[in-house]
Protein backbone atom coordinates (compact mmCIF):
# COMPACT_ATOMS: atom_id res chain seq x y z
CA UNK A 1 0.00 0.00 0.00
CA UNK A 2 1.05 3.39 -0.46
CA UNK A 3 1.23 5.94 1.93
CA UNK A 4 -1.00 8.99 1.12
CA UNK A 5 -0.14 12.18 2.37
CA UNK A 6 -3.03 13.42 3.34
CA UNK A 7 -2.74 17.21 4.58
CA UNK A 8 -5.52 18.76 6.95
CA UNK A 9 -6.86 21.61 4.85
CA UNK A 10 -6.85 24.85 6.72
CA UNK A 11 -10.32 27.14 6.81
CA UNK A 12 -10.00 29.91 4.57
CA UNK A 13 -9.32 32.64 6.30
CA UNK A 14 -12.92 35.10 6.15
CA UNK A 15 -12.49 38.30 3.84
CA UNK A 16 -12.86 41.15 5.45
CA UNK A 17 -13.65 44.27 3.77
CA UNK A 18 -12.95 47.73 4.28
CA UNK A 19 -15.56 50.41 5.89
CA UNK A 20 -15.57 53.11 3.85
CA UNK A 21 -15.61 56.75 5.52
CA UNK A 22 -19.39 57.26 6.00
CA UNK A 23 -20.02 54.04 7.46
CA UNK A 24 -16.72 54.54 9.48
CA UNK A 25 -18.68 57.84 10.89
CA UNK A 26 -21.74 56.31 11.11
CA UNK A 27 -20.50 53.63 13.45
CA UNK A 28 -18.64 55.81 15.50
CA UNK A 29 -21.46 57.89 16.45
CA UNK A 30 -24.08 55.06 16.72
CA UNK A 31 -21.57 52.74 18.28
CA UNK A 32 -22.13 52.99 21.74
CA UNK A 33 -21.18 50.30 23.27
CA UNK A 34 -17.52 49.12 23.83
CA UNK A 35 -18.87 45.26 23.34
CA UNK A 36 -17.65 43.35 20.22
CA UNK A 37 -14.54 44.51 17.64
CA UNK A 38 -13.71 47.68 15.15
CA UNK A 39 -11.64 47.16 12.25
CA UNK A 40 -8.34 48.71 11.49
CA UNK A 41 -10.00 51.26 8.66
CA UNK A 42 -13.11 51.72 10.93
CA UNK A 43 -10.58 53.22 13.91
CA UNK A 44 -8.50 55.00 11.12
CA UNK A 45 -11.35 56.84 8.83
CA UNK A 46 -13.29 57.88 12.36
CA UNK A 47 -9.62 59.24 13.85
CA UNK A 48 -9.79 61.37 10.69
CA UNK A 49 -13.19 62.65 10.84
CA UNK A 50 -12.60 63.72 14.78
CA UNK A 51 -9.24 65.66 13.64
CA UNK A 52 -11.21 67.40 10.83
CA UNK A 53 -14.25 68.46 12.73
CA UNK A 54 -11.80 69.49 15.54
CA UNK A 55 -9.79 71.31 12.76
CA UNK A 56 -13.04 73.00 11.39
CA UNK A 57 -14.04 74.00 14.64
CA UNK A 58 -10.64 75.24 15.93
CA UNK A 59 -10.47 77.29 12.73
CA UNK A 60 -13.86 79.12 13.58
CA UNK A 61 -12.84 79.87 16.81
CA UNK A 62 -9.89 81.57 15.47
CA UNK A 63 -12.11 83.32 12.75
CA UNK A 64 -14.52 84.58 15.51
CA UNK A 65 -11.72 85.68 17.52
CA UNK A 66 -10.32 87.70 14.47
CA UNK A 67 -13.48 89.05 13.94
CA UNK A 68 -13.30 92.32 15.54
CA UNK A 69 -11.96 94.12 12.27
CA UNK A 70 -14.65 93.03 10.33
CA UNK A 71 -17.25 94.70 12.90
CA UNK A 72 -15.14 97.81 13.09
CA UNK A 73 -14.08 97.29 16.82
CA UNK A 74 -17.31 97.15 18.52
CA UNK A 75 -16.51 95.88 21.85
CA UNK A 76 -20.17 94.51 22.79
CA UNK A 77 -20.16 92.62 19.67
CA UNK A 78 -16.42 91.32 20.28
CA UNK A 79 -17.35 90.27 23.99
CA UNK A 80 -20.30 88.08 22.71
CA UNK A 81 -18.10 86.31 20.03
CA UNK A 82 -15.29 85.66 21.51
CA UNK A 83 -16.34 82.66 24.32
CA UNK A 84 -18.31 81.17 21.56
CA UNK A 85 -15.58 79.49 19.48
CA UNK A 86 -14.18 78.07 22.95
CA UNK A 87 -17.54 77.15 23.68
CA UNK A 88 -17.92 75.21 20.19
CA UNK A 89 -14.97 73.30 20.99
CA UNK A 90 -15.65 72.27 24.42
CA UNK A 91 -18.49 71.11 23.39
CA UNK A 92 -17.67 69.00 20.42
CA UNK A 93 -15.03 67.29 22.68
CA UNK A 94 -17.87 66.63 25.52
CA UNK A 95 -19.71 64.88 23.14
CA UNK A 96 -17.55 63.10 21.29
CA UNK A 97 -14.75 61.55 23.81
CA UNK A 98 -17.15 58.98 24.77
CA UNK A 99 -17.28 57.75 21.04
CA UNK A 100 -13.81 58.09 21.12
CA UNK A 101 -12.75 55.61 24.05
CA UNK A 102 -15.64 53.35 22.93
CA UNK A 103 -14.07 52.95 19.58
CA UNK A 104 -10.90 52.14 20.91
CA UNK A 105 -11.59 49.79 23.05
CA UNK A 106 -13.68 48.04 20.47
CA UNK A 107 -10.24 48.40 18.39
CA UNK A 108 -8.29 46.51 21.04
CA UNK A 109 -10.53 43.71 21.22
CA UNK A 110 -10.03 43.40 17.22
CA UNK A 111 -6.20 43.07 18.53
CA UNK A 112 -7.33 40.24 21.30
CA UNK A 113 -6.63 42.56 24.08
CA UNK A 114 -8.90 44.00 26.85
CA UNK A 115 -10.08 47.35 26.42
CA UNK A 116 -8.55 48.05 30.03
CA UNK A 117 -5.23 48.52 28.41
CA UNK A 118 -6.07 51.81 26.96
CA UNK A 119 -6.14 53.04 30.47
CA UNK A 120 -1.91 53.00 29.94
CA UNK A 121 -2.88 56.20 27.75
CA UNK A 122 -3.08 58.00 31.37
CA UNK A 123 0.46 57.00 32.31
CA UNK A 124 1.72 58.66 28.96
CA UNK A 125 4.65 56.34 28.54
CA UNK A 126 2.98 53.47 26.99
CA UNK A 127 1.72 55.43 24.78
CA UNK A 128 3.43 54.38 21.81
CA UNK A 129 2.42 50.91 22.46
CA UNK A 130 -0.93 51.58 22.89
CA UNK A 131 -0.82 53.31 19.15
CA UNK A 132 0.64 50.60 17.73
CA UNK A 133 -1.78 48.35 19.51
CA UNK A 134 -4.42 50.13 18.05
CA UNK A 135 -2.97 49.64 14.28
CA UNK A 136 -2.05 45.54 14.54
CA UNK A 137 -4.21 43.48 12.11
CA UNK A 138 -7.30 42.17 13.17
CA UNK A 139 -7.54 38.68 14.72
CA UNK A 140 -8.08 36.27 12.08
CA UNK A 141 -10.92 34.34 13.74
CA UNK A 142 -13.39 34.72 16.44
CA UNK A 143 -11.89 35.64 19.60
CA UNK A 144 -13.65 36.35 22.96
CA UNK A 145 -14.68 39.66 22.03
CA UNK A 146 -17.14 38.22 18.96
CA UNK A 147 -16.81 37.50 15.33
CA UNK A 148 -14.63 39.34 12.85
CA UNK A 149 -15.85 42.92 11.96
CA UNK A 150 -17.28 43.67 8.50
CA UNK A 151 -16.88 40.03 7.25
CA UNK A 152 -17.60 39.35 3.34
CA UNK A 153 -19.99 36.60 2.92
CA UNK A 154 -19.20 34.23 0.65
Amino acid sequence: MDAIDVQAEKPARPIQREVGFCEAVDKFWMGWTVKGRASRSEMIFAFWFHFFITTFVVQVSVNLSTLEAWVDGDAQIMESLMPLGSALLCTYWVVSILPTIFIFIRRLHDTGRSGWWLLLVLLLVPLPLVWWWLHLPSEPSTNRYGAIPNVVES
